[in-house]
């Protein structure tokens, strides 16, 4: 067994760092995709709330009919119309812009202090 070729034993050895070299470079990888996709959605939530923000406010002047056309039109680009307003007293602040917005199960709604969004499993 001592006496195994040399060529052999290099075989083994640059196949057992390339196979580590390969498991390493996976592990980075799967990390990385991870990473990615989880706090991608939440920067996208936060950049739509922003566009939001913004978009309210921009539309403070317009006539109200305006304002729910312009709404409608960012949540259909946005979020598929997936998309509520409220005001504090728990009232639609906008009209859905979609039946599916309209039929899906919202959380109940509280007040906060400032703009924020959350994410609801």
């Amino acid at each position: 067994m001592a006496h195994r070729s040399i060529s052999l034993r290099l075989t083994v050895w640059f196949s057992s760092v390339f196979f580590a070299g390969l498991a390493l470079f996976g592990a980075v990888m799967w990390l990385d995709l991870k990473d990615t996709l989880t706090n991608g959605r939440s920067r996208t939530l936060e950049r739509r709330a922003d566009r939001l923000h913004d978009l309210l406010r921009d539309t403070q002047a317009d006539s109200p009919a305006e304002r729910v056309r312009k709404f409608q039109a960012f949540a259909d680009a946005t979020g598929g119309g997936l998309i509520e307003v409220f005001q504090e007293n728990k009232e639609r602040a906008l009209p859905s812009p979609t039946a599916a917005a309209q039929a899906f199960p919202w959380p109940p709604v509280t007040k906060v202090d400032g703009d924020r969004y959350s994410e609801v499993t």
